[in-house]
């Protein structure tokens, strides 16, 4: 029973990266409630990986990293 529920909630944040990476897409996203509201709940997933992780260029690959790390947790608890 909460395995199942920590797996939903893990799902959950990583549909929040996926929607946070196409939000940087949008010019003026920042401005939206809804997009500072995800920003503020997958930052501290995100930030710590930003911290290690290099940045080639303009592509920033910690969202893809941060939902890799997410599916492994959630192979783990099943």
């Amino acid at each position: 029973m909460i395995s199942s529920f920590l797996v939903y909630l893990l799902e959950i944040m990583s549909w929040g990266i996926v929607a946070r990476a196409l939000s940087s897409w949008i010019p003026d996203a920042g401005k939206y409630i809804a997009v500072q509201i995800l920003f503020k709940l997958t930052d501290p997933l995100i930030k710590p990986i930003q911290k290690v992780l290099p940045t080639p260029g303009m592509i920033d690959f910690s969202p893809l990293v941060s939902i890799i790390l997410i599916q492994i947790m959630i192979r783990i608890i099943q």
